[in-house]
């Protein structure tokens, strides 16, 4: 879900996820850094700037009212799955912050716990 929010963050260009920023030997000197590249386009700029918008929604009044901020507009969606046979849910949210101008996507999941756990 996270790369989700990156690609809609991001104009509809999904990047190939990096987990290190560098690798620095003894001396601190940079040994490699990863250069940014494209994985996929898998929506057009048009309908992340649409999603962008419907996912201000949630924020603004609805299920993730929780990620709002007074500093900068965070677009965020909410999810939960039931889990069969079970009182328990999977609930995750997702977003990108600043909403205007993204630097950063966050992705937090809760996995086999009560749906108001879940929910809040």
């Amino acid at each position: 879900m996270n790369m989700v929010a990156m690609a809609i963050a991001n104009g509809g260009t999904m990047m190939t996820p990096n987990l290190i920023e560098s690798v620095r030997g003894a001396d601190l000197q940079i040994i490699e850094q990863p250069e940014p590249q494209v994985l996929h386009e898998p929506i057009s700029e048009d309908v992340a700037e649409e999603l962008t918008e419907l996912m201000l929604g949630p924020v603004e009044s609805g299920t993730a009212w929780r990620a709002e901020s007074d500093r900068f507009d965070i677009a965020a969606k909410t999810g939960t799955a039931q889990i069969d046979g079970t009182d328990q849910v999977n609930s995750w949210i997702t977003g990108f912050a600043p909403a205007e101008d993204p630097q950063y996507a966050v992705t937090v999941t809760y996995e086999r716990i009560d749906y108001d756990t879940g929910s809040s």
